[in-house]
């Protein structure tokens, strides 16, 4: 049985490619991201968002679910998700066709829950420079191209936040 995700009670902004647009709610991510104060909660709802993310500040994004949520590829060879130097966190999120899927450096932090990195050219995660720490957990990375395989993987099912499963959990820091 699957849980409907409901709006984290705490959010601060949110993201609707079909919702209103006012101090508080966008259309996309991005936009989101650069209204964000350091701290802030984005919830996204359900659509595909065709943009790479660079956050400037310490923030967490959660996604309806991963399987409803998607980071497209705007065509660019970047990577779907960048950390330098700022803590994020990003829950219920697929993404999709990236050059790299994550990328964290310059001692960024970057946890992952319930997230799919698929079909990403070259690289699923990268981490690079000491003090840089990427956190995986309940997240489906199948193999990049770059190996040979470009097929896609089950995103994660839907769960409530309170729901207890583990697909994957994984840690690496550079020191």
């Amino acid at each position: 049985m699957t849980a409907t995700l409901h709006t984290p009670p705490t959010a601060t902004h949110f993201v609707d490619p079909n919702g209103p647009v006012d101090p508080t709610h966008f259309k996309t991510i991005t936009a989101a991201l650069l209204a964000a104060g350091n701290r802030a909660l984005v919830a996204i709802a359900a659509g595909t968002y065709v943009e790479s993310l660079q956050p400037t500040r310490s923030v967490t994004l959660i996604g309806r679910c991963a399987r409803d949520v998607v980071l497209q590829s705007p065509g660019s060879n970047t990577s779907g998700v960048r950390i330098k130097g700022v803590v994020a966190t990003v829950e219920g999120v697929t993404v999709r066709g990236m050059y790299t899927g994550v990328a964290i450096n310059v001692g960024g932090t970057l946890t992952l829950r319930r997230v799919v990195l698929e079909a990403n050219r070259e690289l699923g995660a990268t981490v690079s420079d000491a003090g840089s720490t990427l956190t995986i957990e309940d997240s489906v990375i199948p193999r990049a191209r770059r190996w040979g395989s470009s097929s896609t993987a089950p995103a994660p099912p839907c769960r409530s936040r309170t729901a207890s499963w583990f697909h994957l959990a994984w840690s690496m820091s550079l020191l």
